[in-house]
């Protein structure tokens, strides 16, 4: 079995693209998506939200911080994609999917990635990195 371990903190995500779908397995550790998962905020008045830049865990604001940790099991071509805000922001993830579907290097498809985030707005900074289960 092969495992891939993710730990988390803060708003940057962890997504995986197993078979032309993209599931994001991480949680935002922001005030607006933890009121959506509670109920209280729709997922549309998030984005329009005031706060959606207020994170509730990060490091370097606390002399602790709790991460989130967990395992998945890998298979042989799962594409898994580390990436900032500034990414997921601009790109919804169906659009994330459908670059990530193309037949290039992981060198490429980030450069795809950061240059679609930049196309689409860029209003911050966008960083992203690719890893493929073998």
């Amino acid at each position: 079995e092969r495992r891939v371990w993710v730990i988390n903190v803060g708003d940057s995500r962890c997504y995986r693209l197993r078979s032309a779908r993209i599931e994001q397995l991480t949680l935002d550790h922001s005030l607006v998506e933890e009121q959506v998962r509670l109920g209280r905020m729709t997922a549309a008045e998030a984005v329009r939200s005031p706060l959606r830049n207020v994170i509730t865990r990060a490091l370097g604001t606390q002399s602790q911080v709790t991460p989130d940790i967990f395992g998945t099991e890998a298979e042989p071509g799962d594409i898994y994609l580390l990436c900032s805000d500034g990414l997921t922001r601009e790109l919804p993830d169906e659009r994330i999917a459908a670059v990530l579907g193309a037949n290039l290097s992981l060198d490429e498809l980030c450069a795809q990635l950061v240059s679609a985030a930049n196309k689409a707005g860029g209003h911050d900074n966008i960083t992203c990195l690719l890893v493929r289960a073998e």
